[in-house]
């Protein structure tokens, strides 16, 4: 596998089925693992922030890059044990405090950026008992 990874460089072009070796920067709304390239946005499903993998570019857009986890090579310690594969819930595999605290980081973002409401009116999340098979939900009043 190593002879297809190229290093990325500003004078390499992106090619679809071109291995590149990257660290994941953050979390995209979607739940996606996100990775600055230069012009572009590199996302991709099961990723998580540190993490260093090997992905496979999958397709590529003017302003964005998908690709695909081949092997990750540094795990994030909040990284669940059990791995599940679902492009359905793209957080399933992070740890569910985790889980929480993104979701709740993202709403605050949207509050704030969208209504200009400050942190301190928030309250805490309520969490779910189960942490799978319960259906996200917010209710606004």
């Amino acid at each position: 596998m190593e002879k297809n990874l190229y290093t990325l460089s500003f004078e390499n072009r992106l090619m679809v089925g071109q291995l590149i070796k990257v660290t994941c920067q953050s979390i995209s709304y979607e739940g996606y693992g996100q990775v600055q390239l230069y012009s572009k946005v590199l996302i991709a499903s099961n990723f998580f922030p540190s993490e260093k993998a090997i992905v496979r570019i999958e397709k590529i857009f003017s302003k964005y890059v998908f690709a695909k986890v081949i092997e990750i090579k540094v795990k994030s310690k909040y990284r669940n044990e059990t791995q599940l594969d679902s492009n359905s819930a793209q957080l399933v595999n992070l740890n569910y405090d985790q889980q929480i605290k993104f979701k709740k980081s993202y709403l605050n973002f949207l509050f704030l950026r969208n209504f200009q409401l400050t942190q301190d009116v928030f309250q805490d999340f309520l969490t779910s008992t189960k942490q799978f098979n319960y259906r996200n939900k917010i209710t606004y009043w």
